[in-house]
């Protein structure tokens, strides 16, 4: 055995200030631009580490369920495998895959209501809803 005594490493330490907005130093390490591209330079480093931050596209899902159960079936199945669709793109990283989707799902929604509210206008109109439920 060496006589040699080891000792253990020193404790690491940090001072945490007390106020919330502590970063006072040399703000030029860090970036940021108005299309949510965070850049961030870390010092003694050579990499420069980009963060790509995306807003997922609406893809209109709670309206297509809302078609489907109040304004007609057809409409608001095919609206809601639109809707999904538009998720699994987004997903996927197509964002312009999941926009039209979405675009696409919203017209079918769209119409599927101006549809339902016509045809219950003309049935209301005409008599008929009086005469299936004998309504005076």
């Amino acid at each position: 055995m060496s006589s040699e005594k080891v000792y253990p490493p020193p404790a690491y330490s940090y001072d945490q200030p007390s106020d919330p907005t502590y970063f006072q130093g040399d703000q030029s390490q860090f970036s940021a631009t108005t299309n949510n591209t965070v850049v961030v330079t870390q010092p003694g480093y050579s990499s420069t580490t980009v963060i790509q931050t995306q807003v997922a596209p609406p893809s209109y899902l709670p309206l297509s369920i809302f078609v489907c159960l109040c304004c007609g079936c057809l409409f608001g199945i095919i609206a809601i495998c639109l809707s999904v669709s538009s998720n699994d793109r987004y997903t996927a990283g197509d964002i312009e895959g999941a926009r039209s989707m979405g675009r696409s799902a919203l017209i079918l929604n769209i119409v599927g209501i101006i549809i339902s509210i016509t045809v219950t206008i003309i049935l209301w109109t005409t008599g008929v809803y009086q005469k299936i439920y004998h309504i005076n």
